[in-house]
């Protein structure tokens, strides 16, 4: 079997080979060096997702096409994880990492969760309680992995973030983990939209009567690349990429946004949240 990064060298060289240009043709296009571009369409090297964006304008890859493409990168991304042996990362969630990460549009709902990209440090440490009987692996990989897709944010600066949580999710926090959990998640919160213009975190408030029960991320793609939608459920996920299924999901989507608090409304309650939490905070529960 041939293995997915070499697959794909293969396939944009034939794609270049059928425009008829050069590798230092294309190379200086894309502002590559010609040993790069050598070493791509060998599989030698690894394809960074803004360059096969790149590749794909360039050589007029057709919509099909460029899924192939796509799904050969999150193929060759999942082995190199897998290769590197990063913790704890579902063999399903993998590929969502790797569309996360090239999204130009990423509209998330999370009813009952913060998503990891937005979570604070503390609250990703008492996601990983403390069992004598199971001793907890260490939790540093988990946080490097959360604050590694956060990078996002900075490196994507004309991408935009948005993020639909329920106010469920803050009142688990509380009474699931210490306020000061809370207290530092909210904060986190309020301190990223101030720090990413292109991130906006909005809240459905318990009066607006309206959910939808399960979490969903729309992530646009660039390019001639299909749109995902990604709905997780307990063990696994669905990826889909129909438009028929795509709109069912565009449809919640709007729903829940027309009912939610808008980016001010929502800081607005997230400082009422910290101004609460803060009042309830021990001193000997600081962190």
């Amino acid at each position: 079997m041939t293995e997915p990064r070499g697959e794909l060298g293969q396939l944009i060289r034939d794609a270049r080979k059928r425009h008829r240009h050069s590798q230092h043709h294309i190379a200086v296009m894309l502002g590559f060096s010609q040993s790069k571009m050598n070493k791509i369409e060998a599989g030698r090297t690894r394809i960074d997702p803004g360059d096969l964006h790149r590749l794909i304008d360039c050589l007029e890859v057709e919509p099909e096409a460029a899924a192939q493409w796509w799904e050969l990168l999150a193929q060759a991304q999942e082995q190199r994880l897998a290769i590197n042996a990063r913790p704890l990362i579902p063999a399903y969630f993998k590929r969502f990492l790797t569309f996360e990460r090239v999204a130009v549009r990423i509209r998330g709902w999370h009813s009952e969760e913060i998503p990891g990209p937005l979570q604070g440090e503390a609250h990703m440490i008492a996601m990983f309680p403390l069992d004598h009987d199971h001793p907890r692996p260490s939790v540093f990989p988990q946080i490097r992995n959360r604050l590694q897709r956060r990078e996002m944010f900075a490196k994507n600066p004309k991408s935009r973030y948005e993020y639909l949580i329920g106010e469920g999710a803050f009142h688990r926090i509380e009474q699931a983990h210490r306020v000061a959990v809370a207290l530092d998640q909210v904060e986190s919160l309020i301190h990223l939209q101030d720090e990413f213009p292109n991130v906006a975190v909005r809240i459905l408030p318990f009066q607006a009567t309206a959910t939808v029960p399960v979490s969903f991320t729309l992530l646009d793609m660039p390019g001639k690349a299909p749109d995902v939608a990604y709905v997780e459920h307990v063990g696994a996920a669905l990826y889909l990429n129909r438009k028929p299924e795509i709109a069912r999901y565009e449809v919640q989507w709007e729903f829940l946004s027309a009912r939610a608090l808008d980016r001010r409304g929502s800081l607005e309650f997230l400082a009422k949240w910290r101004e609460r939490l803060h009042g309830a905070l021990p001193p000997e529960g600081r962190i």
